[in-house]
């Protein structure tokens, strides 16, 4: 399932030249969650929830907004 998270709780092994990159959620709080919207906004439906250290697929996509991330999860 694609979705779309905030950046900043992704740690991203970024590989030159690639479209996607492996990903790992890095919450602050290892109890709480990390939502997936619908659309890069946080107005847009929840789609799915990750957990710290889930591992997710990191598009590529320079029509995202920045601070955001297209996933798959």
């Amino acid at each position: 399932m694609a979705g779309y998270v905030a950046t900043k709780y992704l740690d991203i092994e970024a590989m030159p030249g690639a479209n996607s990159y492996p990903g790992t959620v890095d919450l602050n709080d290892p109890n709480s969650h990390l939502n997936v919207r619908e659309e890069p906004s946080t107005s847009a439906s929840i789609i799915g929830k990750l957990n710290d250290g889930d591992k997710v697929t990191v598009y590529f996509d320079r029509k995202v907004p920045k601070g955001w991330s297209k996933i798959s999860f």
